[in-house]
């Protein structure tokens, strides 16, 4: 809820060109940036407003928690997406245009 749920409302689900970032995709980047968007992640996992967390539950926020640093923090600066995986939830598991095929 609250700001990432807002993130979303506002930004993922009623734009479909955007792309929907995969946390188990990261690659291609100096160590820098790859330490600055690990630090934005750990920042929003534990975030002691997420109201989960507060209950000492599994929180399972990680697709959201991605999508919210890709976009916030490194908008124009990440790509994503085809020819590197295919489309999120689009079960294409024929496709053999593509890196990775995403669930």
């Amino acid at each position: 809820g609250g700001t990432y749920l807002s993130f979303y409302k506002q930004n993922l689900a009623t734009r479909s060109s955007v792309p929907i970032w995969n946390p188990g995709i990261l690659g291609a980047c100096d160590r820098q940036t790859g330490l600055e968007y690990y630090a934005y992640l750990l920042s929003v996992l534990v975030d002691p407003s997420l109201a989960v967390l507060s209950r000492g539950a599994f929180q399972g926020v990680n697709m959201a928690a991605a999508n919210f640093v890709a976009e916030t923090f490194f908008h124009g600066r990440s790509y994503g997406g085809e020819p590197l995986s295919s489309k999120y939830r689009g079960y294409q598991r024929d496709r053999r245009d593509v890196w990775f095929i995403h669930k």
